[in-house]
């Protein structure tokens, strides 16, 4: 009895250690199954990391691309503009040039006619001529105040001019007459054809002398007119030079200012995408960097755990094989003692006919129960037939086959 009980205890404690080493088997394949998704994961995960590193230096390369040509439209833009503008300038100034140089030829022309009636000026006023003449006109102008002022104001001195000569050929033509009305009476005396023929020269050459005199002044006047207009000339085209280069000054201040402003943006615009590009290339980089090392730190984590997995596995594969060993040997030694077991039945069934029956209650209808000193261990049921028996299944090679079924 205590034996049945030991065996009974053995074979539950070899059912409890193959299910053990079947449950480490079973979690052994799992584990087997959780590394290789693992690695799964990991390759899928540095494809990934592959393919976000080359989506990385794609849009680099095409952010680099982009702003070389960005600049370079920027470049040719600011080429054509700054082509545009300085010919446009140059045309400009092309103008004002010409405008400046026909002003100034102008002025100088203005200049030397002044500088000429100047000298002129200069030349009647130390010329001998001048006091008599300034006399003269002394006297003309106290005769005539009124006749000159109306010349000078109305330029009509050719009138004033023509009166003047006619009361002085009046005044000799009475001086004439009078002569006459005395040669009449005095009758041909050569004194008095001497002294008429002195005073009809004297007439001439004052007549002379006042058509010259009058001929000085309207020169003079014309002059003198001709000095005031381009004076009056020479500021206006010296005032509107000035306007000219004034407003000549503001436009290319201006010019200057757009341009400057024009190049303020575009550095601005340089600077920006210069500074978008760098943060951008750092942003990438930083990503790619953290990519890798996100990829190295798993890289290694993989490694190890790939490392430990094998050493397990190893270790397993060691445990395993041995425990296949000792089933592989129990199951030998109970080959050998089911062959010992059958043969001692064999024996017994033919040195014994007796047969007991034990415990009735336990087996199937139609079969009886005969039992011989001791309990058997295993009973493995099998095909009920009338006329066949049941297999038996003992785990000691001491015990004895003790039961067995037949059929009523």
């Amino acid at each position: 009895m205590a034996e049945g009980l030991r065996i009974a205890r053995a074979a539950e404690t070899h059912e409890s250690r193959r299910q053990d080493e079947f449950q480490k088997a079973l979690t052994y394949l799992r584990d087997c199954y959780t590394q290789e998704l693992d690695v799964a994961r990991a390759q899928v995960t540095n494809e990934a990391n592959e393919a976000l590193h080359g989506e990385a230096e794609k849009n680099a390369l095409s952010w680099e691309d982009r702003t070389r040509e960005l600049e370079r439209q920027l470049a040719l833009k600011w080429e054509q503009r700054e082509a545009l503008l300085v010919r446009n300038k140059d045309s400009e100034l092309l103008v004002a040039r010409r405008l400046h140089e026909e002003v100034l030829f102008r002025s100088q022309k203005d200049a030397e006619r002044v500088l000429e009636v100047r000298r002129r000026e200069d030349h009647l006023r130390h010329d001998g001529l001048m006091p008599s003449l300034r006399e003269v006109l002394r006297i003309l102008k106290r005769n005539h105040q009124e006749e000159i002022l109306l010349v000078r104001e109305a330029a009509r001195d050719d009138g004033n001019s023509k009166g003047s000569v006619q009361e002085a050929l009046r005044a000799a033509l009475r001086d004439l007459s009078f002569r006459e009305s005395a040669n009449s009476v005095c009758g041909n005396c050569p004194i008095l054809e001497k002294e008429k023929q002195d005073l009809l020269e004297a007439l001439r050459e004052r007549e002379r002398d006042l058509k010259e005199e009058v001929q000085r002044r309207q020169v003079w006047e014309e002059e003198h007119r001709c000095l005031l207009e381009s004076e009056e000339m020479a500021r206006e085209l010296q005032e509107s030079i000035l306007t000219e280069q004034n407003r000549y000054e503001q436009t290319l201040l201006s010019e200057r200012g757009r341009r400057q402003n024009i190049e303020q943006l575009a550095q601005d615009q340089f600077m920006t995408l210069s500074q978008e590009r760098t943060q951008g290339k750092r942003c990438w980089l930083r990503q790619v960097e953290e990519a890798r090392s996100c990829f190295e730190t798993e890289k290694l984590q993989l490694r190890e755990q790939e490392a430990t997995l094998f050493r397990e596995r190893s270790v397993q594969d060691l445990t395993l094989s041995q425990a296949y060993a000792e089933l592989e040997r129990q199951r030998t030694q109970l080959q050998i003692e089911q062959r010992a077991v059958e043969l001692q039945q064999s024996t017994l069934r033919k040195k014994n006919n007796v047969r007991d029956i034990w415990d009735s209650d336990s087996v199937p209808d139609g079969v009886s129960v005969k039992r011989k000193r001791s309990l058997a261990y295993y009973v493995y049921y099998g095909a009920l037939t009338p006329g066949h028996p049941l297999k038996y299944v003992y785990a000691s090679p001491s015990l004895r086959p003790n039961l067995f079924y037949a059929a009523d």
